[in-house]
């Protein structure tokens, strides 16, 4: 039966903090260490104001490895500078806030399930609940793990998916009445409600229960990064949120209606699932001070670094050779099949040559401007209430139900203009005030998690 809870739109932001009037970060800045162009204490103040402000979570978005290419420019984008690794930001965000979800992105690749299970049932504890796993599979830094070459798609899918269940078996190896009182009045723990899991699998052998009691959640919420045709079939399966670039709303409804499938495939409603696509916002008091705004925001030598940085998805794009006001050349991008059989991520990749094929952005200028503001993400630009009014088109459609912000250029505009408007259509709920509910991330976003994900207790101890 599809769900019929009122919905509102849900909103996110990385953690890079990227708003322009607050915490700009187009410039590499030395000796600051939180990422964003200061200090540690003003991120975090920030944190707060972003809670206040009425979003959701945040996003801490991960790469392993360093990219030589993409640090010739501005150190921005998704091979830019990480000052942080995800848990040890997120940790720190947790103690400095509330209310706000706390997305981390870790690999199923590079990391091994008994220790992040570990890491994010602490995190759950120290936040009060609202720890959130974004789930990836890695495309990049297989020599920094002692692999000489990725493994293919289907291989990094398939332990990906023995790796969520390794894991949710670990944050449901406690039963829910563990704890149990003595006869003196004191509590301790039956030993005999914990049970170890006994997983042998083609990629992981964990025998033991996990060794921290249950969390506020039990399970942190799932939070899946991925568009490929296997990704969205994992997302279907397990997770509660997707982020996932769309740059335009065709793109999005088609993402939900494919999503919808794997999710009815696996026993699962859409409408449990958030759909979260990433956006940058460019506003102004007029449509061409917007428009302004986005033009300025890369130089010619952050261009012309760009034309490396894209090669971190497509490796054998070269257009190193063209000046920024030539004709962007078709004929330098891979085929669709070319780009498929690649064995890395082909999802962004796919978006760029579509780009180029679609005779949107003529110029190779025009096209590293596209490339280098969005990462293949949406853009909206315009005016507080022409974007209110995309906002609200994306959302009404049923395609989406969240938006995470990558930047705007105007934090004051976005939530002094933008933000009233949506919440005065009934969009976006109301600005929390004090005294409001603690809730976990979970309670507070609506999502279900996946039946797969829910254990028989009785059944379990009963074993």
């Amino acid at each position: 039966m599809a769900d019929t809870t009122p919905r509102h739109l849900t909103l996110f932001t990385t953690a890079e903090f990227q708003f322009d009037d607050r915490f700009a970060t187009r410039s590499v800045t030395a000796g600051k260490s939180s990422g964003s162009g200061a200090s540690v204490q003003e991120y975090l103040a920030f944190a707060r104001e972003l809670e206040q402000d009425g979003f959701d979570a945040v996003l801490v978005a991960d790469f392993l490895g360093i990219n030589r290419k993409t640090l010739g420019g501005n150190g921005d984008g998704p091979f830019g500078i990480r000052r942080f690794e995800p848990l040890t930001r997120l940790a720190a965000l947790a103690v400095a806030t509330e209310r706000i979800g706390l997305i981390g992105t870790f690999s199923t690749q590079f990391t091994e399930p008994y220790n992040l299970a570990r890491q994010l049932a602490s995190l759950d504890h120290l936040s009060g609940g609202r720890a959130a796993w974004n789930i990836v599979t890695s495309f990049t830094s297989e020599k920094n793990f002692g692999l000489t070459q990725l493994p293919s798609p289907s291989a990094r899918y398939e332990r990906a998916q023995e790796y969520l269940d390794v894991v949710a078996a670990l944050w449901n190896s406690w039963a829910p009445d563990y704890e149990v009182e003595r006869a003196d009045g004191t509590f301790g723990v039956d030993a005999d409600r914990i049970v170890d899991i006994d997983h042998e699998g083609q990629y992981f052998s964990v025998q033991q229960a996990i060794d921290i009691p249950p969390t506020p959640q039990r399970i942190p919420v799932l939070v899946q990064a991925g568009s490929s045709a296997a990704g969205t079939e994992l997302a279907g399966k397990n997770a509660e949120v997707v982020y996932v670039a769309t740059p335009d709303l065709e793109s999005a409804i088609e993402y939900s209606n494919q999503l919808a499938g794997y999710a009815a495939a696996a026993g699962r409603d859409r409408s449990h699932i958030r759909v979260s696509p990433g956006v940058r916002l460019y506003l102004g008091e007029t449509h061409d001070e917007a428009q302004a705004a986005y033009l300025s925001v890369l130089t010619d030598q952050d261009l012309i670094a760009a034309k490396q940085g894209i090669k971190g998805e497509i490796p054998t794009l070269n257009l190193d050779d063209l000046d920024l006001d030539a004709v962007l050349p078709i004929d330098r991008f891979p085929s669709e099949d070319e780009l498929r059989a690649g064995g890395r991520r082909t999802s962004r990749a796919l978006i760029y040559r579509s780009w180029a094929a679609s005779g949107e952005y003529p110029t190779v200028r025009a096209f590293l401007t596209r490339f280098g503001t969005s990462f293949g993400h949406a853009q909206f630009i315009g005016t507080p209430e022409e974007v209110a009014d995309t906002i609200i088109e994306w959302f009404r459609s049923g395609a989406i139900d969240s938006f995470t912000v990558h930047s705007a250029n105007s934090y004051e505009l976005l939530t002094t203009r933008v933000f009233p408007i949506l919440r005065e259509r009934g969009v976006l709920p109301p600005r929390p005030g004090t005294g409001t509910p603690t809730q976990t991330f979970r309670e507070r976003i609506g999502t279900t998690l996946s039946p797969r994900h829910i254990r028989d207790y009785a059944a379990a101890v009963a074993h």
